[in-house]
């Protein structure tokens, strides 16, 4: 803490520097001593919920029966918590965090905080974890790197968005004169890498993936919405390796 609390400023004003003075907020953002301040700290808050999970306090959340139990999950300085949707693991919660931000000077920023619950809590029970947390109630979690948070078995509609990308990306090349060369080329190098993201962490249906084809096939023929075109060589050969 000393390469911390020792730090001063001073300010060029006026052609001269001003006295040094120091600073009362902790150091800058982009100072580099901040990823490795704020790893130490949340291990810190790591070790103080599996003494929680340990003691049987935390009752933590379990992905399938006799899985490994799951009781919080860091991400660069995103925080997740598991625990079973009772009054009491609300009230546990809130005192962890309340220790862990009287030693580290953390505060939960509740305005960007949510709380999801299983659908098989009940609504009075929510409301009354809610309540007491004073997080914000979701239906779902969204996206987060780019990718669904998925809280049940997978569905088309859960992958739309993909296919969005790739007419999006179709919109911006409609007005360029491409030739058939040109298209293969954009059709591999872009439109087939597009999906490999999002397949690192989840498995798309295969319909999703035929509607992909589907678009593929439009495009290096030429065919657009307003003007089909007839496909001149069968796709399975198209796909064949060379």
């Amino acid at each position: 803490m000393s390469s911390v609390t020792s730090s001063s400023f001073q300010i060029q004003w006026i052609g001269g520097l001003s006295r040094p003075f120091w600073p009362q907020r902790g150091i800058r953002q982009e100072d580099p001593l901040s990823p490795y301040l704020f790893v130490l700290v949340m291990e810190r808050l790591g070790h103080m919920i599996n003494a929680s999970v340990s003691s049987d306090e935390w009752q933590p959340f379990r992905f399938v029966r006799n899985g490994i139990p799951v009781s919080h999950l860091f991400f660069a300085d995103d925080l997740i918590l598991y625990a079973k949707a009772v009054q009491g693991q609300a009230v546990l919660i809130q005192h962890v965090l309340s220790i862990f931000g009287m030693y580290s000077g953390h505060r939960v920023n509740k305005r960007k905080t949510e709380i999801y619950f299983s659908p098989n809590t009940a609504p009075w029970l929510q409301s009354e974890i809610s309540s007491l947390l004073e997080y914000q109630r979701v239906e779902s979690l969204g996206k987060y790197l780019g990718v669904p948070v998925l809280h049940a078995r997978a569905k088309c509609a859960d992958f739309n968005f993909i296919l969005d990308k790739i007419k999006a990306k179709l919109n911006g090349w409609a007005s360029r004169t491409l030739s058939l060369a040109g298209r293969v080329t954009l059709a591999k190098s872009v439109l087939a890498a597009i999906p490999v993201y999002f397949m690192q962490t989840c498995s798309l249906p295969k319909r999703v993936f035929s509607e992909i084809e589907k678009i593929m096939r439009q495009f290096i023929w030429g065919s657009s919405e307003a003007a089909r075109k007839v496909s001149l060589v069968n796709w399975d050969s198209i796909c064949q390796t060379v």
